[in-house]
């Protein structure tokens, strides 16, 4: 069974989100997790609204992702 990214993005959020308000109700300081997971949630679907059902890979982001991978390695 395969899941597809934008419902491995939503797993991953609420689990984290679950693991950081079990965690803190236990007394550990594990607000960072629920930060992550509402971070992760915001990501996936911000990603989703943007694309829609469009292609994430094409001819177009490789040519951005070649020039800009080129630039970093020069300027650093």
């Amino acid at each position: 069974m395969r899941i597809d990214r934008f419902s491995a993005g939503m797993l991953l959020g609420a689990a984290l989100i679950f693991a950081g308000v079990l965690l803190t109700q236990a007394g550990y300081d594990a607000f960072f997790l629920v930060a992550g997971g509402v971070a992760a949630l915001a990501t996936t679907a911000v990603r989703r609204w943007q694309r829609g059902n469009e292609p994430e890979k094409d001819e177009r982001t490789n040519k951005i992702r070649a020039f800009g991978l080129a630039y970093s390695w020069l300027v650093s």
